[in-house]
């Protein structure tokens, strides 16, 4: 079982040197990153990590393509709610109707801002994004005005 205080994004990207940048990115942006090269692994992870999201490219591994991924995450009941946005450099209408069709919520291009990424991620998980903490007299911590501690 997974256990953090972050909410937790599933990235599935067949290319190692995207699989890290895109998780060092999205660990930058307040979430805790499982990363996988194959799609095929994508629905128990997603089961086991409690993702709140998945990232995936098109092109995730030899087993099966990020498509057919997505099919995967909706098909089991488990995953089925769990919001999906595609993130890839194979951007052409086709791909695009698949993805949609198989059931991703956003189609991202490669490469993408960070912030687009995050900003895409905190949408679809439903969160706003929260006020700058910061530290008061006493130490203890305080949100800007207008915000929730």
């Amino acid at each position: 079982m997974w256990v953090s205080n972050r909410p937790a994004i599933l990235l599935v990207d067949g290319d190692p040197d995207s699989r890290s940048l895109y998780s060092e990115l999205l660990w930058f942006a307040g979430f805790d990153v499982v990363a996988l090269a194959d799609g095929s692994l994508a629905v128990e992870a997603a089961v086991t990590t409690q993702a709140a999201a998945v990232v995936s490219d098109i092109r995730v591994g030899t087993t099966i393509d990020g498509v057919e991924c997505i099919r995967r995450l909706r098909a089991d009941a488990r995953t089925a709610a769990i919001p999906v946005i595609v993130l890839t450099a194979t951007v052409t209408d086709f791909i695009r109707a698949s993805a949609k069709r198989a059931g991703c919520d956003t189609f991202l291009s490669k490469p993408c801002d960070p912030a687009t990424l995050a900003l895409a991620v905190r949408r679809l998980m439903g969160e706003r994004n929260p006020r700058p903490r910061r530290a008061d007299a006493a130490g203890s911590l305080a949100t800007e005005p207008g915000g929730a501690a």
